[in-house]
């Protein structure tokens, strides 16, 4: 509930910068009209927070079963890869009705209600929270509630107790370790901060960071979901509401341009996190801050 409400604060934020924004006394109010609170409201109660409550619902679930915030991450990039193939298999399914029901946030719904508004609809009037847009916003809200009452269920601890569940006993005394061999005597090591010695780390940090990044398996699974994406998009490309089209050149690139993008942000976004965060989730953090190195060499 305190994540659900701090998402609702963000969202906020610009609604009351577009409410604050169309009252400056620079803005021409003949070419926006007056002020209503409805569309605001509106977008609020049938958009924003459905979504929240299926999205949230869906990572603290995922969240509570992995233990592993790269994990919630990997939930994170599949959902928005599914609301992307959805988006795209919405402009080829032969029923709209489908469509707008597999649209997990809804937008397909609106699409499918407005589609033939004018111009003064459209500035005017809201869509009516019924027939498919009311099914899709009750589906989707059901789907993240008992997902997250799944994880609520999976996480309580005296649901373990109470099935009887008991973890073995620990042997009372450890075995004391045998003796390993007597290691030679090391030579103390000499330190060198010469510029060549530097761009020698350098060069072997980022091999180092690049080998870690392509052998993970969270960027496998990322480049898999970037894959399908793609492919899902240059698939649909052939056909633009309902229309054959040549795969033009134009038309390839906004497929990648759309389905891969944003992917990049996010390999980025989570890669410079963990790099920069890696000492202290190892809890290695002191020892690295020990290292004989001055300050700003390493």
């Amino acid at each position: 509930m305190g994540s659900l409400a701090a998402s609702l604060l963000v969202f906020a934020g610009p609604v009351l910068g577009i409410v604050l924004g169309s009252q400056m006394p620079w803005v021409d109010a003949a070419r926006l009209g007056p002020l209503s609170v409805a569309p605001f409201v509106w977008s609020m109660v049938a958009l924003v927070l459905p979504n929240l409550v299926f999205t949230g619902g869906t990572l603290f679930t995922l969240a509570a079963l992995t233990r592993s915030v790269v994990a919630t991450y990997m939930g994170l990039v599949g959902t928005v890869v599914a609301y992307g193939v959805s988006q795209a298999l919405a402009k080829d399914l032969p029923s709209q009705l489908w469509a707008a029901l597999l649209d997990p946030f809804g937008m397909a719904a609106v699409r499918l209600q407005t589609r033939y508004w004018t111009i003064v609809e459209r500035n005017t009037a809201l869509p009516q929270l019924s027939g498919a847009l009311l099914a899709n916003r009750l589906v989707w809200t059901g789907v993240g509630l008992g997902v997250l009452a799944f994880g609520i269920w999976w996480f309580d601890p005296g649901r373990r107790a109470r099935s009887g569940r008991r973890h073995p006993a620990r042997p009372g005394a450890a075995p004391a370790l045998a003796a390993g061999p007597t290691l030679p005597r090391q030579t103390a090591a000499s330190t060198s901060f010469a510029p060549a010695d530097r761009w020698r780390m350098l060069l072997h940090q980022v091999r180092l960071e690049t080998v870690t990044i392509l052998r993970s398996a969270p960027f496998v699974v990322m480049l898999a979901f970037a894959v399908l994406n793609v492919l899902v998009s240059c698939l649909l490309e052939e056909r633009v509401y309902g229309t054959t089209v040549l795969p033009e050149t134009h038309l390839m690139l906004d497929a990648l341009n759309g389905a891969y993008l944003f992917m990049l942000v996010i390999v980025l976004t989570l890669y410079a996190g963990e790099t920069v965060w890696r000492e202290r989730t190892l809890r290695l953090a002191e020892v690295h801050d020990a290292l004989p190195a001055r300050p700003g060499s390493s």
